[in-house]
């Protein structure tokens, strides 16, 4: 949120002081803010990305100049950063002009309910979700924020061009974008064969996941992309961009295309389509790439780095 007087004063004045007062080690933040003070203690912070430098004006100014202002203050001050992602840590250290000594990597991991759906499982989420229930089983599916840089004006042109009755399902918090997306598909024709859905739980996401016949991840950036693990884990074919962390997230489990050329998309979404046995192998082979990511990793990786700033 926005800086505010009276989470400042928190921040930089009553944290300082909590922390001297019970002779704390050290602080950890899971995200960008660490007091302008160290109380005495060793201050740990992650920085998931740096949107506000890589797409300006994506968000209201002041919430940027909140954002811009952390960044800048967690380099300066932190005695470590932690990264989602080494393609993060590249960019700490060359926009922020963090020294790579004081980067650690430390990649995130993906929920266990994330899995494979027997019958009777699936029937009792769809029961109370008709939204879901309705839609034709093997669609293609997009799940994320409706924000720009999510690039679903491309997927919806990239999606047009296409011969199929296979509808194209985006899920996710409507943000500036949606209305985009929209008038995009109303132009093009295609709207008949668009569903967009709002915000889902888990339980909403882990079906639709289940019943979709691939995930298609055409974002422009991330810090990280736990999508692209989501889908996998439930053994749903993944199609992503081959852009700033997830090919590392991917590996070699993915078929990946440039977000940036509606083309590109397009083949990828064409060769799912056409090319069974290679939508069978992405299935097969998606759940053990998403096991190399759990959260017992990353809590681990993380009370490495703390223990090491001691």
């Amino acid at each position: 949120m926005p800086s505010h007087p009276a989470s400042d004063f928190w921040q930089h004045v009553t944290l300082p002081r909590w922390l001297a007062a019970h002779s704390a080690s050290a602080y950890f933040s899971t995200a960008h803010c660490v007091p302008a003070l160290s109380g005495g203690a060793r201050r740990i912070v992650t920085i998931h990305d740096l949107g506000p430098y890589r797409f300006p004006g994506m968000n209201p100014w002041k919430f940027d100049l909140f954002l811009k202002t952390n960044f800048r203050l967690c380099a300066t001050v932190a005695d470590a950063i932690v990264a989602d992602s080494q393609a993060m840590a590249d960019e700490i250290e060359s926009i922020l002009g963090v020294p790579r000594s004081r980067i650690h990597l430390a990649l995130l991991g993906v929920h266990p309910r994330f899995r494979r759906l027997n019958p009777d499982e699936l029937s009792r989420i769809l029961a109370s979700r008709p939204e879901i229930a309705d839609l034709p089983k093997g669609f293609i599916l997009s799940v994320g924020e409706f924000n720009p840089r999510k690039n679903y004006h491309r997927l919806v042109a990239a999606y047009a061009g296409l011969k199929t009755t296979v509808p194209l399902v985006l899920a996710g918090p409507t943000g500036q974008a949606r209305a985009s997306a929209e008038q995009r598909a109303d132009a093009l024709g295609i709207r008949e064969r668009l569903r967009f859905l709002g915000y889902l739980d888990d339980d909403g996401l882990l079906a639709l996941y289940n019943l979709a016949g691939c995930f298609i991840f055409p974002t422009v950036y991330e810090g990280f992309g736990l999508p692209v693990l989501e889908a996998m884990a439930c053994g749903t074919p993944v199609l992503c961009a081959r852009t700033s962390s997830i090919p590392e997230v991917a590996g070699e489990v993915a078929l990946m295309f440039d977000p940036t050329s509606e083309q590109a998309i397009a083949e990828a979404l064409r060769r799912f389509l056409f090319e069974p046995e290679l939508a069978d192998r992405l299935a097969r082979l998606g759940p053990t790439q998403a096991a190399n990511f759990t959260w017992q990793k990353t809590a681990a990786r993380t009370a490495e780095i703390i223990e090491s700033c001691l």
